[in-house]
């Protein structure tokens, strides 16, 4: 009895699914004569049979979603991309301007290098590989390559506690 109704179901879901492909398929790809067509004649062979009022529901909701998901999750997607860029703002640390990105109290990241807080321009790495210093002349901001990720780690989690307490007190 259960292969026999298995049988059946399958042959029904099969040859209904088949139709009312072979009709959707035609409607979107098809010209607009040929879907008529198709429609006027395949149509009411399929409303002939006797196909369950479930199944009939279950495929047309089926294809709504099949439409419709698609679309919200790309609407999702559009509203979640900020509308603007995040700021690039400048911080002082332990004598260095720190270049760091920031957005409405968002923290997204410091520069790798600093830059010099008396020239604004970012350090170079010396000829001996083994410090940043500034590009101009006479100028001593010089920072050991062994303390640089050190001193970025602390200085991206200083900057960080900064951008959440002026965005805390901007929104009281």
């Amino acid at each position: 009895m259960l292969r026999w109704l298995l049988m059946w179901l399958r042959k029904t879901v099969s040859d209904t699914h088949n139709a009312i492909v072979a009709l959707i398929v035609v409607a979107v790809f098809g010209g607009g004569g040929l879907s008529a067509w198709l429609f006027q004649h395949q149509l009411p062979q399929l409303l002939d049979r006797n196909i369950p009022l479930w199944q009939t529901l279950l495929l047309a909701c089926s294809v709504l979603l099949l439409f419709f998901i698609p679309l919200k999750v790309q609407e999702h997607i559009e509203l979640r991309k900020p509308t603007e860029a995040p700021a690039e703002e400048f911080f002082l640390f332990r004598g260095f301007n720190w270049k760091a990105r920031t957005l409405h109290g968002i923290f997204f990241g410091v520069e790798d290098v600093p830059y010099c807080s008396h020239h604004e321009c970012s350090l170079v790495l010396s000829s001996s590989d083994r410090q940043w210093v500034c590009p101009e002349d006479g100028c001593r901001s010089v920072i050991d390559c062994s303390n640089l990720r050190r001193t970025r780690e602390m200085a991206a989690n200083i900057i960080k506690k900064q951008v959440r307490s002026r965005e805390a007190r901007t929104s009281k």
